[in-house]
C-alpha cells in the first residue's frame, strides 16, 4: 500500500476464476493492496449499483439505464460511480452492473474536493480489470462537470433554488436531523443538489454526509440523502408530510424546514458573488476555527468570510471581534491580525480597540500596534465627549516616531481646547493613558480657566494625579491660588485648600510663600490631633533649610493661627523653631502659658526647653515656682555651657567651682536634665566628669544617673564594639574607680561592668575587653581587669594610652 493514495475496488458479476470470488456471480473482481475486509464489506453494502426493477422487467436498453454514484462513511470514506450493463457474465439474465470504488481512511486525500464533485470524473472505469489486483490511485482524483463555479453558476441561474439549497442545507446541518429524498429524472441533477450543498459544509462534514444516486428502495437504506427516479415514485412529493425531507430536483421545490442563519449566509454568498472559490474557502475556515461546532457558528462564518475576503463589506465588527476575544491562542496567533485589521478598519467602538491593544500588547496578536494605538485615542476621546470615563490604568508604550507623537499631541489639545471642564479633567487623564504629552504654551489660557473652575467647583471629582501634565496644570492652580490669597485673603481660599491641599503638599515650593505656608496648615488640620506635630516637625525642618527661614516661619505662625490647630506640642514647637528676630504671637504664648500652668507640679526637660527660650525672649513668667525653676535650670544649662570650653579642662579650680552650681538646682530640674547631664560625661574628654557629677546630685539622682548609664549599655549589647559603647563602658570604669564616691555607687558600676559582660558571646567579650583597654591608661587597666574580672586569651598589641584608641 502506498501513503497518500486512494484504494480501488471494483464489483460486478464475475465469470469462475476472474473474480476474487470462489467461483463465478457478483464479487470483488479486483481491488488493491490497502482494501481491508471492513473497507471491503463498506463498499459492498452501501456503494453498489441499484437497478431498478421496472426498468429490467420492461427489457430497457442498456444506455437508458442512468450512471450510479454512491458515498459512504463507515469504514473510513468510500465514494462509488456505477453503471448498468445488462447481461451477466455468462449472458444468461439481465441485471448485471458494476461499481468502481474509492476507498481511504485518510479524509485529506480528497482535499477541497466533495465526493458529488467526482461525478462523471475521468477517473471511473466502466469495465472490469484484467487482473484480480488493481493499482491504487495516486494522484489526486481529478473532478468531473461539477465544479465550484459550475455549481454557483447553476445556483444563479434558477432564482427559486437559493431558497430550497438553504433548506436542504439547514437539514445536512444537523447529524441527527432528518433523511432527504431526492426524486429526480436523472441523476446528473440530483447530484447538483447533493454537490451544492455538501460544497457549502465544510470538507470533514461533506465526507460524513452518506448518499447514494438512485436508490430503488429509499426506505432500505442507511445513507442519509438517496435519489430515486421521479417516474417510479410519483407518490414521494414534497408536502406530503413524510418523515423524510423531500426535494424535487427538477422543479426546484421542497418540503418546508427551518433556514438556519448559517445555511441562509453561505447559500447567499454562493448565489451572490463573483469568486465561488472564496466562499468555499471561507466556509472552511469557518468550520476550522469555530471548535465548539465543527460547521462555524454565526460569528465564526462572519469572520471567515471577513478574513477570506479583506475588502469585502463589514458594517458591525461586533461578530468579528466576539470570535476574536473568544478563539483559542492557536486561532488568535494565526488568523488574529487579519480579523483584527477588518475590524480596525470598520471604525469599532472603545471597547474592542481597548482588547486589540492590550492582546497585541502581550503578543497574542500581532498586528501594527501604532495604528492600533491610535484609533483607541481617537474612539477614547469621542467617549470622553459623550460623558464616559476612561480607564484607569495606565496602556504600555507603544514605538512611535515623532510624526504619531505630534499627531496625537494634537488631537489631545485640539480636544481640550473645545472641552468643557469635566471633559478637561478626563481628557488630561486620557493624555496620561495613552503616555503623551500635549503642548502647553496653546493650552494655557483654556487650563487656566480649567484650574479656576476647578478651584470653584467642591464638588468637582478630578483625578488630577492621573493627569498628563500635571505639574504645569498644578502650577497654574498654585498661581490662582496664590492671587486669590493676597487679593481675597485666607478665608477665600481656606475651602478650596481643605479640597485640594493632598495635590500641594508635596511638590516643594519656597517655604517662605505664604500660599505654602497655608497648604501645609491645611495638612496638618486634615490629620488627627495625634499626628499633627510628626508633620508640623517635617515641615518645619524643611523652613529651617531654607534661605529666608525667618519668613517662613513667620508666614507658618500665622497659617497655624488663621487654621486653628495650633495645641501645646504644635506652639512649643514654633517656639523653639522661631528665630529670635521673629516676634512670638500672643495666641502661641497663650497656649504655651496654659500649658506651664497645667504641668507646674511636675517639671519636664520640653517644659524645661520651653522655659529656657521663654527667658531668652524675656517673655519668662516670673511667679513661682517657674523663677525657681528657671534659676535651678539655668545653674544646669550654665555648667553644660561650660564644659564646652577649653578653661574647663584647663582650669581645674574653675571646673571645680563649675560642678558646685549644680548644687544650687533643684533636684526635681537636675531629674529632668539628667540625661543630658550623661550626654554631657560621656562625650567629655576627660573620664573623670562623670564621677563628679554624681558627687554633688542630691539623692536619689545618682542611682538614677547609674540607671540611665546602664541603659546605655544594654542599647549597645548587639554590637559592643562601637566606640560609644566601649567609650561608655571605660569612663565607667573610671567612674567606679573614684575613691571620693559612695562605696555602694562604685560597687554598682563595677556589678553593672560585669553583668553587661557576662551577657556578651565569647568573641563579642574579647573585642569588648579589648577595646575598653586601649581607653585606659596603665593605672586604669588594672582596675578595669579587675572590674570585668575577664582575662583574655590573647594580649591585645599597640599603645594603652588614655584616649589612645587604634
Amino acid at each position: 500500500m502506498t501513503a497518500g493514495a486512494f484504494d480501488r475496488l471494483l464489483y460486478t458479476d464475475c465469470r469462475a476464476g476472474t473474480g476474487r470470488g470462489a467461483g463465478g456471480g457478483f464479487q470483488v473482481q479486483a481491488q488493491s493492496a490497502g482494501v481491508d475486509s471492513a473497507q471491503s464489506k463498506m463498499a459492498v453494502g452501501w456503494l453498489l449499483y441499484d437497478a431498478p426493477n421496472a426498468w429490467i422487467m420492461q427489457r430497457r436498453p442498456v444506455e437508458d439505464f442512468p450512471l450510479g454514484f454512491a458515498h459512504a462513511c463507515e469504514a473510513g470514506y468510500g465514494t462509488a460511480q456505477s453503471s448498468y450493463l445488462g447481461t451477466e457474465a455468462t449472458g444468461a439474465r439481465q441485471g448485471n452492473h458494476l461499481a468502481d470504488c474509492l476507498l481511504t481512511r485518510d479524509l485529506d486525500l480528497y482535499g477541497p474536493t466533495r465526493p458529488a464533485q467526482l461525478w462523471r470524473s475521468p477517473l471511473w472505469r466502466t469495465q472490469a480489470w484484467d487482473t484480480k489486483d488493481c493499482p491504487q490511485l495516486s494522484d489526486p482524483p481529478p473532478l468531473g462537470p461539477l465544479t465550484v463555479d459550475a455549481i454557483a453558476d447553476w445556483l444563479r441561474a434558477g432564482p427559486d433554488r437559493p431558497p430550497v439549497l438553504a433548506r436542504l442545507l439547514s437539514v445536512l446541518e444537523n447529524p441527527s436531523g432528518r433523511r432527504v429524498v431526492i426524486t429526480a429524472d436523472g441523476t446528473d441533477t440530483a447530484l447538483m443538489w447533493i454537490a451544492a450543498a455538501t460544497l457549502l459544509l465544510p470538507v470533514r462534514k461533506a465526507l460524513e454526509v452518506s448518499f447514494k444516486v438512485f436508490c430503488s428502495n429509499p426506505m432500505r437504506t442507511g445513507h442519509r440523502i438517496v435519489a430515486v427516479p421521479k417516474d417510479l415514485n410519483a407518490q414521494v412529493i414534497p408536502g406530503r408530510g413524510d418523515s423524510a425531507f423531500v426535494l424535487d430536483a427538477e422543479q426546484g421545490v421542497s418540503d418546508d424546514a427551518q433556514v438556519s442563519e448559517r445555511a441562509r449566509f453561505w447559500v447567499g454568498l454562493l448565489a451572490g458573488q463573483d469568486d465561488p472559490y472564496d466562499v468555499v474557502d471561507a466556509v472552511e475556515l469557518a468550520g476550522s476555527i469555530d471548535a465548539a461546532t465543527h460547521l462555524g457558528g454565526t460569528d465564526a462564518m462572519i469572520t471567515a468570510w471577513a478574513a477570506t475576503v479583506p475588502d469585502s463589506p463589514l458594517t458591525d465588527p461586533a461578530a468579528l471581534f466576539r470570535w476574536l476575544r473568544a478563539a483559542d491562542q492557536k486561532a488568535q496567533q494565526e488568523h488574529g491580525p487579519a480579523v483584527a485589521r477588518r475590524i480596525l478598519a470598520a471604525d469599532p467602538p472603545a471597547a474592542m480597540l481597548r482588547w486589540i491593544d492590550d492582546a497585541a500588547a502581550h503578543g497574542r496578536i500581532d498586528i501594527d500596534r501604532r495604528t492600533a494605538r491610535a484609533l483607541l485615542l481617537t474612539a477614547e476621546i469621542a467617549e470622553v465627549r459623550a460623558g464616559s470615563t476612561p480607564p484607569a490604568e495606565r496602556l504600555a508604550s507603544v514605538p512611535a516616531d515623532a510624526s504619531a507623537h505630534r499627531d496625537a499631541d494634537s488631537e489631545v489639545s485640539s480636544a481640550i481646547i473645545l472641552g468643557s471642564d469635566r471633559e478637561v479633567d478626563l481628557l488630561l487623564q486620557l493624555a496620561w493613558r495613552h503616555r503623551t504629552e500635549p503642548q502647553l504654551p496653546p493650552l494655557t489660557g483654556r487650563l487656566s480657566a480649567f484650574v479656576a473652575g476647578w478651584i470653584d467647583s467642591p464638588a468637582a471629582d478630578y483625578r488630577p494625579a492621573s493627569w498628563a501634565l500635571r505639574e504645569q496644570v498644578l502650577d497654574l492652580a498654585h498661581s490662582e491660588l496664590q492671587i486669590r490669597l493676597i487679593e481675597q485673603g485666607t478665608q477665600a481660599i481656606m475651602g478650596t485648600l481643605r479640597r485640594l491641599w493632598p495635590h500641594f503638599a508635596n511638590r516643594g515650593g519656597d517655604p517662605a510663600d505664604p500660599l505654602t505656608c497655608q497648604i501645609a496648615a491645611a495638612a496638618i488640620a486634615a490629620l488627627p490631633p495625634a499626628r499633627r506635630p510628626p508633620r508640623l516637625h517635617a515641615f518645619i525642618e524643611r523652613i529651617l533649610q531654607s534661605p529666608d527661614a525667618a519668613a517662613a516661619m513667620a508666614g507658618l505662625q500665622q497659617a497655624l493661627i488663621e487654621w486653628r490647630v495650633l495645641a501645646a506640642a504644635e506652639a512649643n514647637m514654633i517656639l523653639m523653631a522661631l528665630p529670635a528676630s521673629v516676634p512670638v504671637a500672643q495666641q502661641v504664648l497663650d497656649i504655651i502659658w496654659s500649658e506651664l500652668d497645667l504641668c507646674a507640679d511636675r517639671p519636664t526637660a520640653r517644659m524645661l526647653d520651653t522655659l529656657a527660650v521663654l527667658r531668652r525672649r524675656g517673655l519668662a513668667p516670673t511667679a513661682e515656682p517657674f523663677a525657681t525653676m528657671i534659676e535651678s535650670d539655668r545653674c544646669v544649662l550654665d555648667f553644660i555651657e561650660a564644659t564646652r570650653g577649653a578653661r574647663f579642662v584647663q582650669d581645674n579650680r574653675y571646673a571645680r567651682g563649675c560642678v558646685a552650681t549644680l548644687r544650687r538646682a533643684e533636684p526635681a530640674i537636675v531629674g529632668c536634665r539628667l540625661a543630658l547631664l550623661l550626654q554631657v560625661c560621656l562625650e567629655f574628654p576627660l573620664p573623670g566628669l562623670g564621677a563628679a557629677v554624681l558627687g554633688v546630685i542630691a539623692a536619689p539622682l545618682p542611682e538614677q544617673f547609674i540607671d540611665l548609664w546602664k541603659r546605655e549599655l544594654d542599647l549597645r549589647e548587639r554590637e559592643p564594639g562601637r566606640p560609644d559603647a566601649i567609650r561608655a563602658s571605660a569612663w565607667g570604669t573610671c567612674w567606679a574607680g573614684d575613691n571620693q564616691l559612695p562605696g555602694k555607687l562604685t560597687n554598682r558600676i563595677a556589678s553593672t561592668i560585669r553583668g553587661f559582660g557576662a551577657s556578651l558571646s565569647p568573641a563579642d567579650r574579647e573585642r569588648w575587653f579589648a577595646g575598653v583597654r586601649r581607653q585606659l591608661d596603665a593605672e586604669q587597666a588594672e582596675l578595669w581587669a579587675e572590674i570585668s574580672g575577664y582575662s583574655p586569651t590573647k594580649q591585645p598589641r599597640g599603645r594603652r594610652g588614655r584616649g589612645k584608641d587604634e
